[in-house]
């Protein structure tokens, strides 16, 4: 199964799956009360964000930067800011997520294929108001 990034009509098929990926589980506000003569009261308030970073690169074998920009950069370049819906091998990464950043390197590591390595950070949460 792909990796595909979709907000409204746009959809992005990731070429390779990442390499790397780092779910990050939200923390929990957790405060404490001194109650005198006894053990500590623990108040859990909610969770924090939910955090997703994709690592990879994107490579099309005989295409240019120029392929790779119109194809994979630039939309995902307009989604930034954005809930998207993820859709992933994973089940427990699939659905509403905020693009919240990305980084797109130049590389030279796959030979003579032109290639972009990626980073790209994703938010999730209960519910979004985006201004």
């Amino acid at each position: 199964m792909s990796w595909t990034i979709t907000y409204g009509s746009t959809i992005v098929t990731l070429p390779q799956a990442p390499q790397e990926i780092d779910d990050k589980g939200a923390t929990v506000d957790d405060t404490s009360l001194t109650v005198p003569e006894s053990e500590p009261v623990l108040v859990s308030i909610g969770s924090d964000v939910r955090t997703l970073t994709l690592k990879g690169f994107m490579m099309v074998a005989g295409q240019s930067l120029s392929y790779l920009d119109t194809n994979y950069v630039s939309p995902i370049l307009s989604m930034r800011g954005y809930v998207v819906t993820l859709a992933t091998p994973r089940p427990s990464l699939n659905g509403n997520w905020k693009l919240d950043n990305y980084e797109f390197v130049e590389s030279q590591k796959w030979g003579t294929n032109q290639a972009l390595e990626f980073t790209l950070d994703f938010k999730h949460a209960s519910s979004y108001v985006i201004l």
